[in-house]
């Protein structure tokens, strides 16, 4: 029998954070070599999302965790528009702290009971960051109390320091945590020394692994795409797919919109604006653009399982993160279909992105230097071009999928 991989994750929807395990999965080599096994957090639009992405090799375990409804709580309230949404949340916020260690503790009983039915060897803990998904950190104890032969987490954020108070009750566990992981994975240089200087850990403990993407040439035409959202072939397309959550800086990008628009009146014709993702800021962002008058060429284009069709019809991609950022998969499948990239120099994405080469790099918030980018790049096809090839060889040479999976399954064999 061949040894068992168990993954395992706990997000409200199939994040970006964890577009990585589907490559994992689906992998030929690691299904030839492994017993492959995935649990994660039991919700109706959770499965429904990451249904497309599982293996047919793969044996599924939902498990339901008492943080859910914690988490489908805060979510009706910050939908809410009530007087009372903003104590509701506070109280919320106070529970959670409250109940911290109760919490804890349930979970780790509930993945040891199932890591003893399905025995793994090697546990693969996806977690959005650090600290990320309580049950991912209860993961790793109850692998470690299950006898596991390695435990592996992968952080796909920047470590969050111990600066407030509800990351004080957080150190017992963490220390928990660090003794019971062999090895932490992060997907840039800059999230692994944050996570080393943040956890205290031993240098040889913590491995950057560059994160990909599967690339997969969409079957619908760009002109078809361009149609469909009401641009035509002649614009000039500028989008971000990213979660509509503040930290995205998306408002940075309507700001600097609305700048450009003003010195270059002639542009409203030939300029899209394309948004993909859904989130908590949805109606303050339509608001801003509003507020802004470029709501004829701002297009919300919502949650879509299908973005890469979308990013391929973009002329130019933005990402200008304002914090709380690692490595996006989506400026990385934007290198690999040889778009240029503007994003902020801000941990991975500064390893992602070669300043001058195939995109630029902007500090983050600042409206004038992206609005000067955007210019630059509106102005000279010819530099898309290039920094689009730029783009497509940086990605064979630093994000292909089969480097990915080989960096990983080496993890897993050492």
């Amino acid at each position: 029998m061949p040894p068992k991989l168990h993954f395992h994750s706990d997000c409200e929807f199939f994040a970006g954070c964890e577009r990585g395990m589907p490559l994992l999965w689906n992998s030929d080599k690691l299904i030839k070599s492994y017993d492959l096994s995935f649990s994660f957090s039991q919700n109706a639009r959770y499965q429904t999302e990451v249904k497309p992405f599982l293996s047919p090799s793969l044996k599924i375990y939902p498990v339901r965790f008492q943080d859910d409804l914690l988490r489908q709580l805060q979510v009706r309230q910050k939908n809410s528009k009530s007087w009372l949404t903003l104590v509701t949340l506070n109280l919320i916020r106070v529970l959670q702290l409250l109940t911290l260690y109760p919490r804890f503790i349930y979970d780790v009983l509930k993945l040891l009971r199932l890591f003893r039915k399905i025995r793994p060897e090697i546990l693969h803990l996806n977690n959005g960051g650090y600290p990320g998904a309580l049950s991912v950190r209860a993961a790793a104890v109850a692998g470690w109390l299950s006898r596991c032969n390695k435990i592996v987490m992968v952080v796909n954020n920047i470590a969050a320091p111990y600066e407030r108070p509800s990351r004080w009750l957080d150190y017992p566990l963490d220390r928990l945590v660090v003794r019971s992981t062999n090895l932490f994975v992060t997907a840039s240089l800059t999230a692994r020394e944050s996570l080393i200087g943040v956890l205290h850990l031993d240098p040889t403990k913590v491995v950057a692994i560059p994160n990909s993407v599967s690339l997969v040439l969409p079957c619908v035409s760009e002109e078809t795409t361009r149609c469909e959202f009401g641009s035509n072939r002649k614009s000039i397309v500028v989008g971000m797919v990213a979660l509509l959550t503040a930290r995205k800086g998306h408002f940075v990008l309507v700001q600097a919109i609305k700048q450009l628009l003003e010195n270059r009146h002639e542009l409203e014709n030939d300029l899209s604006v394309w948004f993909v993702g859904d989130g908590e800021m949805h109606d303050e962002l339509q608001e801003l653009v509003s507020k802004a008058r470029i709501g004829s060429i701002v297009k919300f284009l919502g949650y879509r399982n299908d973005y890469s069709r979308i990013l391929l019809s973009m002329d130019i991609v933005v990402q200008p993160s304002l914090a709380n950022e690692d490595s996006p998969l989506a400026t990385i499948e934007a290198m690999g279909l040889g778009k240029p990239i503007v994003a902020s120099r801000l941990a991975g994405l500064a390893e992602q992105i070669a300043h001058g080469e195939n995109g630029f790099l902007i500090d983050p918030g600042s409206t004038d230097q992206l609005a000067n980018a955007l210019e630059i790049l509106i102005d000279d096809v010819g530099l898309r071009q290039r920094m689009g090839d730029k783009g497509k060889a940086r990605y064979q040479a630093l994000f292909s999928m089969d480097a990915f999976i080989e960096r990983y399954y080496q993890l897993y064999s050492n």
